[in-house]
Order: C-alpha cells, then structure tokens, then sequence
C-alpha cells in the first residue's frame, strides 16, 4: 500500500464486522459501521450489567449510574469541554438541534428576531430554527454560498446583527465534506458573540474524522450524534457551556430531573439533568464511550490546531478522495460538486451528478454491482433547487475505506455510463 497510515488501518478493519466481502460500502456520512469492541460493550452491559441509574440503593445500580456517569467524563474530555456538566446525552445531532431550539431559544426569543444559518446546512439545523422563527414571528437569515459551494462572508456585518439570536452553522458540511476552512469558522462564530447571539456548531460530520475542541471552536452549543462515529445509533451529544446553563429550561418534564416535585412551582434538578428526564439510553451511552476509547486509540487530527502535519485519518482519507475524484473526472458526463482543491486536501467524500440521469437510477445501478452509495437531496432541498438539481449521488469514506473500495466504484461508473 502507498502510505504507512495504510496498514495499520487496514488491520483495524478486523474489528469492523459489518464489512463483508463483495460489497463496497461508501455510504459512511449517512451512518458508520459500529467497530467489535462497540458492540461487546452493550453485549456486555444487558448480559451482565444492566440496571436503571439514579435510582437503586443497591450496588447493581450504583455501578450502573457510575458507569453512564463515567461516559459523560470521558465525552467531556473527548471534545475539550471544562465540566462534565456540560454534556448532554441525547437521541443524536438532530435532538441536540431541537433540545436548543426549544429550551433555551424559544425562551429568549422575542417578534422580529432573527437566527442565521449557512445556505449548506441538514435539515436538522434549519427546520427547527424555521419553526421557531414561524411560530414567534421572526425570520431565519442565509449567509449565501459561492459557486463551489463555500461560504460567502462578505456580506457578514449585514447579515449578523444585533437582532440576531443564534448562528447555527455546521462545522463540516454533509453534502461537500469538507471543513469549511477553518478561517471562516472562526469569523463567523467571532460575528457572532460580537452581536451578543449564540453560536450552534453542528459537528455531526465532524466527529468521524477529527478530533474536535470545543474552547477552539468557541461555539455555545456543539451537536453530533454517535452513529455517525462508528458508535450506536439513538446516542447523540450537545454540549452546552456553563455560561448558557441558568437559561437552560426542560422540554421534557418527569422523573430523574426534578428537584422537588411536592411545590405548586417544581425545583428542577442543575444542568444536564434538566435536559434528561425518563431512563436514558444507557447501553447506547455505554456503547458510545466504548466508540470514544477507540477513536482515542486512533491518529486523529485536532481541529483547529494549525498543525503542518496530517494525521493518518484525515491523510487517508484525502488520498482516498484524490483518488475517486481523478477517476470520475475521466467521465465527461460527471460533475463535481464542491471545491475540488479544497477535497483533494481534506475532503472525505465526493458528491456528484451525472447528466441524463437521476441520481437514484445512477445509486441503484451501483448497488447492482454492489456499490453502497447514497442519492437524493441529502436532507437539503433548498441547495439542489437552487443548483437547478433535482439531487446528487455522495460516495463518504471512512478510516476503513480502502483504495480497492474506491477502484469498484470507479470501475461501476465506467460500466454504468458504458452500458
């Protein structure tokens, strides 16, 4: 293979089971496979473990809040954050969204304010934010997009002002994969608090592929989900920062965050708790701290530190890139979406349209021959109409996609485009 960073990843990918022989799966921005030791950890947690947290006095019970409680430690180391207090295990990025929208802003939210979102974003981070605006009386501003689909901030100072609540923007995009450079990041979240908004970073598509910090983001919310970090499904996490806590109101009231139920008015228990009525997901939330101490073992680049070295991941990954762009820039019939010099660097998918044909005839021709790749409008319709599009087809890699993956489904579009 071409590169070190290659071998020591293709023999982790003994501890993927899903992988099966004779299919290619390029589907990994939609959901990730979970790694073995994932999967032995909820194994082993309903086995021999299992029992309801906060609530026993006996030891079985209290080893289980110790354990979910240990796992909201280590996600709080993960990602840089000061206190585990301010982690919030939730159903995935798309709750952690919502949990925002309606118990902090729907709060603070008064007629004729305003939230900005990016021209790029999953309808995770947009419709909620539409919601709230339709239901208050506000409006959702759009910071546009250029032709390869970054973001244009030359119009920030008019677009984030003082009426602004919240900028909701993701940190890597679900559609073009890459980390919209880090410059314009920093910008915009700078604009910001400059105007007194808050500042929502939707890393779900980040967490796969980097290590994230939230001091260097500097966001007042962070969202992902564990799914999408070779982790369980129905696991997410929104990190809130302590200065947001005292605004912070339930949305779901019950058992396990309440203080004092006997008053006419509820003492509600201290941030996250507040967030987590009912019995969580506890083997999920085991599961995902099983996915964090693999994904600590690995070589994973840190957002945002201006290192000139890449790490194997990412390296990997661009190559892998590199590679699936310059065999389907062969096809005349092929168009790419993005900034092509910016994915060859750092990309981790490759999105496109192929003329004369809609992208889900051009996905079901590639499962024919075994291919796994995802099309439609990925969760953002606005994007494709304005591109005139009616959707794309998205091939996303991950650190166990190999070179032979990316050589079938180069190989299955020149047979498809062939025939």
């Amino acid at each position: 293979m071409h590169h070190n960073n290659e071998y020591s990843l293709a023999a982790r990918r003994a501890d993927v089971p899903a992988l099966k022989a004779g299919e290619v799966y390029l589907d990994n921005a939609a959901t990730t496979f979970p790694v073995q030791q994932v999967i032995d950890a909820i194994t082993s947690w309903y086995r021999d473990r299992h029992a309801s947290v906060y609530r026993g006095l006996y030891q079985r019970a209290e080893h289980a809040t110790e354990q979910y409680e240990k796992v909201r430690t280590q996600v709080a180391a993960w990602i840089g954050a000061r206190s585990d207090q301010e982690i919030v295990f939730t159903r995935g990025a798309t709750e952690g969204c919502n949990l925002v929208a309606l118990s902090w802003l729907a709060h603070q939210f008064q007629p004729g304010d305003e939230i900005v979102v990016t021209g790029l974003e999953h309808h995770a981070n947009l419709l909620p934010w539409l919601e709230l605006a339709r239901q208050k009386g506000g409006k959702v501003v759009t910071i546009p997009l250029r032709e390869d689909l970054s973001l244009c901030l030359d119009d920030l100072d008019a677009l984030i002002t003082n009426r602004t609540r919240l900028v909701a923007i993701s940190g890597s995009s679900h559609l073009v994969g890459m980390y919209d450079d880090e410059a314009a990041l920093r910008a915009v979240v700078h604009a910001a608090h400059a105007h007194g908004a808050a500042v929502l970073i939707d890393a779900a598509q980040m967490v796969a592929h980097q290590r994230i910090d939230v001091h260097e983001l500097g966001a007042d919310f962070i969202v992902f989900s564990g799914h999408k970090m070779f982790g369980p499904t129905g696991i997410g996490v929104l990190y809130c920062a302590a200065r947001m806590h005292n605004q912070m109101m339930p949305v779901y009231v019950g058992g396990g965050m309440v203080a004092d139920a006997t008053a006419d008015v509820p003492v509600w228990l201290p941030m996250p708790r507040r967030l987590e009525a009912g019995t969580p997901s506890i083997a999920e939330v085991i599961g995902l701290g099983a996915a964090i101490a693999y994904l600590s073992g690995m070589d994973m680049r840190m957002v945002q530190r201006h290192a000139v070295q890449q790490h194997s991941v990412q390296r990997h990954e661009a190559h892998l890139t590199r590679m699936m762009l310059e065999g389907l820039q062969q096809f005349p019939e092929i168009t790419i979406l993005g900034n092509l010099d910016r994915l060859k660097k750092y990309g981790h998918m490759v999105t496109c349209t192929v003329k004369g044909m809609h992208p889900h005839d051009v996905a079901a021709e590639l499962a024919e021959r075994g291919i796994c790749v995802r099309a439609g409008n990925h969760c953002a319709q606005a994007l494709h109409e304005r591109l005139g599009i009616p959707g794309s087809v998205r091939m996303s890699f991950a650190w166990y996609t190999t070179e032979a993956d990316v050589h079938a489904c180069i190989d299955a579009f020149r047979d498809m485009l062939r025939a």
